[in-house]
């Protein structure tokens, strides 16, 4: 089985090359604040799709990857990162399934407590109003 290391390590060899392409063509100079805007947008998306189904880890890490094609903390993020997820995930696996369950389950809980909070607070001062019949039935009052 390959490691999330191997995975996200195969993409930034592709990206660095790519990158240094871009670095010296005509608009060159551009090149720098475009890496870092994409790498930051690829980064936040990756960690609105941890918690769902999917590969919100391997987004997460590739967004660090595009940012340590230009920013030296973000290279050291991304080593201790995938090292630490490595670690983790080899440690994961080693357990029996019961507590397998039992961990899915409490971070499954876990994240739909954040999104319930998220979705209140914004609600709650004035956005998504689509949800008023739910929060208005559970007895909760907008802010006013």
């Amino acid at each position: 089985m390959a490691t999330m290391r191997d995975a996200v390590l195969t993409r930034a060899a592709q990206l660095e090359h790519m990158h240094a392409r871009w670095k010296t063509r005509k608009h060159g100079w551009l090149v720098r604040p475009a890496t870092i805007a994409l790498g930051a947008l690829v980064v936040i998306i990756g960690i609105i799709a941890i918690p769902l189904p999917g590969q919100g880890w391997l987004i997460t890490f590739a967004g660090i990857s595009i940012l340590a094609l230009e920013v030296a903390w973000a290279r050291r993020l991304l080593t201790w990162g995938l090292a630490t997820f490595d670690r983790v995930s080899t440690w994961y696996r080693a357990q029996p399934r019961w507590l397998r369950w039992l961990i899915m389950t409490l971070f499954t809980l876990i994240t739909i407590a954040t999104l319930a909070l998220v979705a209140w607070a914004s609600w709650f001062y004035g956005g998504l109003d689509w949800l008023s019949p739910a929060f208005e039935f559970l007895g909760l009052e907008r802010r006013r």
